[in-house]
């Protein structure tokens, strides 16, 4: 069996180490540049300017490195240790994925039964423009023998979940509803509320099968009940300060009425008296009982 799933991988070790090469042509980088950026790549390649360039590009010496670690991984596999090839092909992978590197890292696992870490690794090579046809073929034939030996489980997360926890581990937000694969047994998948854990499903999967499981959280009766008593608070509470606004503002024009009121009569009263003042004298005098200081009507 090992002897099939890789032979391909060493036929083809001369296209992962290209998939693995520096560019020496500016025409090459052009061809995967954007079109506005092409020019500008080709003049820096040819002048041996690095500036532009990607931080996260491998260094000659680490591409050097990756293709020997490649090399002798495909050796370790040859003589059957695929613990080692695993160990050589992890070492490449960390440089550059190229679909021959994890094909070949895939198919170590296998042999070494870590199923579950080999359809991580052979998932990804079908349907990647860089996988030659040949290798693509035999990654899907590898992939129906790795899912004969997982289960392969979808978890769904809703509600007030804020992450889930598969075996004592946190899941990465990538491993939501899409397949993930497990070894077969008995395994422990945990809801989260932040910290707190929630749901608590106990899973004894067998090799082959597929399961949905929902890890959402929903919230309890009494939950619900505390939560709409606190927003009928909030609404009560906010229903009572636009009251009290209300009636502020109503108040405030009740005292700007009565003060514009009493402006008018006083000013009515200005008035009269202004026309008292303006007779002369010639309206009738007082009429009354005179005493010193006093005056009765």
């Amino acid at each position: 069996m090992a002897s099939d799933l890789l032979r391909l991988s060493f036929a083809g070790a001369f296209a992962a180490l290209l998939a693995l090469a520096p560019a020496r042509s500016p025409h090459a980088l052009a061809q995967d540049a954007p079109p506005a950026e092409a020019a500008a790549e080709g003049e820096s390649a040819a002048d041996g300017s690095t500036e532009g360039a990607s931080e996260t590009e491998p260094s000659e010496d680490e591409l050097a490195r990756a293709r020997q670690a490649f090399m002798d991984g495909v050796a370790a596999a040859e003589a059957g240790d695929f613990a080692e090839a695993a160990v050589q092909f992890e070492a490449a992978l960390a440089v550059r994925s190229a679909p021959a590197v994890r094909y070949n890292l895939g198919s170590a696992y296998f042999e070494l039964g870590r199923f579950d870490e080999a359809h991580e690794q052979v998932r990804t090579v079908p349907g990647d423009e860089a996988a030659p046809p040949e290798l693509q073929e035999r990654a899907e034939y590898l992939l129906r023998e790795i899912v004969e030996r997982v289960a392969l489980i979808t978890i769904r997360l809703g509600g007030q979940a804020t992450g889930a926890r598969l075996d004592g581990e946190a899941l990465p937000p990538e491993a939501f509803d899409q397949p993930v694969a497990l070894m077969p047994g008995e395994h422990v998948l945990e809801g989260l509320r932040g910290e707190e854990v929630v749901t608590r499903r106990e899973l004894n999967l067998r090799g082959g099968a597929e399961a949905f499981v929902d890890v959402s959280i929903v919230p309890s009766p009494e939950e619900i009940a505390a939560l709409q008593a606190a927003a009928d608070a909030n609404a009560e509470a906010a229903a009572r300060a636009e009251r009290e606004a209300q009636e502020g503002r109503r108040k405030r024009r009740l005292i700007g009425g009565v003060v514009a009121g009493v402006v008018v009569v006083l000013a009515a009263v200005g008035v009269g008296l202004g026309v008292a003042l303006a007779d002369g004298g010639t309206s009738d005098p007082v009429q009354g009982d005179f005493e010193p200081g006093v005056i009765r009507w």
